[in-house]
């Protein structure tokens, strides 16, 4: 009986529930999705040091996720990554439906209702499917943050602050528009609260608040000090058209919880059912039920009506970028908050709703059982019993795409010219890079047993190893790319569009590039001049990818006479390729070859590297030389010059600090009232 009790409780229905949708999912293989090659942050150790380019990049949004990427790894060293991943996946569906379950105020049927609605449905089942995590996971977290909050304001304790702020920083750091989304909701219940209960000062709470706000910016620390200094030179890139194109599909789509960008890529329910309708117009009949039941919700009243206040939030930031009444309005937000930007998929919004539509369709659940209990004839007791398990009906047949994907994923291994590949590229010792062509961050992967074929190239999680020069633009109808980075300018001007008739090994050299790699895929044939360039030697291949070495010596630096802000092959073909002689995280030590002479260094660091805190035996570059490699002038008497990153004592650091110091003040404090 007690095993009973267990499965059909709220953790064990919800484990049932995470088993039914991730369990087809678990055999060899890791799943490749059009995102996952990029939903977590891999580069623990560029993270970590803060060598990476970070909230310049184009992977900014999910880029605090290193610690969640460092504890998986860790993880995949007792079992396998592939494994590790799968269980994370997994334990996210479980937190979606047991933390909404546990939302306050809901008992009996609602609670299963709640977490079966709010993991089950279209917008989470997009986001897995599209390979999304770190909007999953932040999603996911989501109900225990409304948990915590609202224990917050009622006891005013600063343990319960405590552990507010400690989910704040988890929601936020798995992606960082959900620090956005966490505080539009969190106002809204405080707001609501406000209004709800006049005669209970402000005040009363403000010390609770006050705590939780100082403890979450301590702990985001080691990210925030990143996001503040790197600027915003991803979201000034994005030119208008990209709000129309990512923003969320009609108000229908939105309000049956749809809309997503890319959903037509992948089974919609209007796909599976033709009556799919009865499902979400019972969804959303059970909500506005509760809605108005909310009113005479008791103590609870409040909660209710801010949640749903937050869903309209939501419904409003999520298709107004599309409708022409309101669209000059965010044309002005995008034109004005470079912020706002980061929102251009507008369809986040609406995770808003759906925790609305889950809560407040269980209270329209519990009040029509009272209701029904108490005016009905009929000996409702035992129909009662029954109810529950067909009201749940409702979200798991709206949800349906979401169990096992419908085979739309399957679990996949890397082919073995992959691994041959690695292989190759592990037994070289030396410093270099590797090109990755052609340039397309998103393309077709044939071997990829999905519906949907295209994905988030993975050589930068595959070749992890290696310093990987691959794609950061979206190649979008309204925009090429939105990256700035220097070293993906370069390769768009100048090697993209190369047809062999250039020197193109003498084009690999200012990237340090030693090997070339094709991944056969959207237009590689384009690059067939590299099996006759007597410069590049074919070393391996297969079906699906194809190996050259550069025969050209190539550098992480190279000395000079003169400054080159322009870039010329010709003048770079005189430049002297220098030696790497010692590495750590944070530096090289790079030797002048004896009988050389130069008076300039300049740089060929990794693509992904940050660049502006470089400097040359302690001091900064002086410029820009060939349009993206850092210069310094150097005496021509040196032998031998150190390249150091310098932020991190000066920036990351102090965040690493704040945050460890608040997390070991808050563990304190916690310890010292826990009562």
């Amino acid at each position: 009986m007690t095993v009973l009790r267990l499965i059909i409780s709220p953790a064990g229905a919800s484990a049932l529930v995470a088993l039914a949708v991730i369990g087809p999912l678990l055999g060899a293989g890791r799943i490749l999705t059009l995102d996952s090659p990029v939903a977590i942050n891999w580069d623990v150790s560029g993270f970590f040091w803060g060598t990476s380019e970070g909230y310049a990049g184009v992977r900014a949004p999910t880029y605090a996720s290193a610690p969640l990427a460092l504890g998986l790894k860790a993880l995949g060293g007792l079992i396998s990554i592939e494994l590790a991943e799968k269980l994370w996946l997994g334990f996210l569906i479980w937190a979606s439906a047991f933390g909404a379950s546990r939302l306050p105020g809901l008992a009996g049927a609602s609670r299963y209702y709640a977490g079966a609605l709010y993991a089950v449905n279209p917008f989470p089942y997009v986001r897995l499917v599209s390979g999304q995590w770190g909007v999953f996971g932040a999603y996911a977290l989501t109900p225990f943050l409304v948990i915590s909050f609202v224990r917050m304001l009622e006891t005013r304790r600063p343990r319960d602050a405590i552990l507010v702020a400690a989910l704040f920083a988890a929601v936020s750091s798995l992606q960082v528009h959900a620090a956005g989304l966490s505080i539009i909701l969190l106002g809204a219940i405080l707001i609501g609260r406000a209004f709800s209960k006049p005669r209970l000062p402000f005040k009363s709470t403000t010390g609770a608040l006050a705590i939780a706000a100082a403890v979450g910016l301590g702990l985001i620390s080691f990210w925030m000090i990143r996001l503040v200094s790197s600027g915003s030179d991803i979201t000034e890139n994005m030119p208008l058209g990209e709000m129309l194109f990512y923003s969320a599909w009609s108000p229908i789509d939105v309000v049956t919880l749809r809309g997503f960008w890319i959903s037509g890529a992948f089974l919609d329910i209007t796909d599976v059912s033709p009556v799919w309708w009865i499902s979400a117009a019972s969804a959303l009949w059970l909500a506005a039920y509760g809605a108005v039941g909310a009113f005479g919700y008791g103590e609870r009243r409040w909660l209710g009506l801010s949640i749903g206040a937050a869903g309209v939030v939501g419904v409003v930031l999520a298709i107004g970028p599309s409708l022409p009444l309101t669209r000059p309005v965010f044309e002005w937000l995008w034109g004005e908050f470079a912020w706002y930007r980061a929102f251009r998929d507008s369809h986040k919004f609406v995770a808003l709703l759906a925790l609305a539509y889950a809560y407040l369709g269980a209270v329209g659940l519990g009040a029509l059982f009272r209701g029904a209990a108490t005016h009905s004839p009929l000996p409702f007791s035992r129909l009662r019993g029954l109810a529950p398990w067909a009201i749940l009906l409702i979200p798991l047949s709206y949800g349906a795409p979401m169990f096992g994907t419908l085979g739309q994923l399957k679990p996949a291994e890397f082919p073995p010219g992959w691994h041959n590949v690695r292989e190759i590229l592990d037994q070289d010792e030396s410093d270099y890079s590797v090109l990755v062509l052609p340039w397309h961050m998103y393309a077709p992967l044939e071997w990829l047993p999905n519906r949907m074929t295209n994905i988030a190239v993975p050589v930068q999680m595959f070749f992890a190893r290696q310093e990987v020069i691959s794609a950061d633009n979206w190649e979008t109808p309204t925009s090429y790319t939105d990256s700035n980075n220097p070293v993906s300018r370069y390769v768009e001007r100048f090697i993209v569009e190369s047809d062999g008739s250039e020197d193109f090994s003498g084009l690999l050299a200012p990237l340090n590039a030693k090997y070339v790699m094709i991944v056969k895929t959207t237009d590689y044939e384009r690059y067939d001049f590299l099996w006759d360039d007597g410069s590049i030697q074919l070393i391996e291949e297969s079906d699906t990818i194809a190996l050259f070495r550069n025969l050209r010596p190539v550098s992480i630096a190279y000395l000079g006479d003169q400054p080159r802000p322009i870039f010329d092959i010709a003048s770079f073909n005189y430049l002297t390729p220098l030696q790497l002689v010692g590495r750590s995280p944070l530096s090289y030590r790079i030797e002048i070859p004896r009988g050389s002479s130069g008076s300039r260094v300049v740089l060929s660091i990794p693509q992904q590297a940050e660049r502006t805190s470089l400097t040359l035996d302690g001091a900064p570059a002086n410029g820009i030389d060939f349009g993206f490699m850092p210069g310094f002038d150097v005496d021509e008497q040196q032998t031998a010059f150190t390249v150091s990153h310098e932020r991190l004592f000066w920036w990351y650091g102090a965040g690493y600090a704040i945050s460890l110091a608040t997390a070991f003040l808050a563990a304190a404090a916690v310890w010292r009232f826990d009562d």
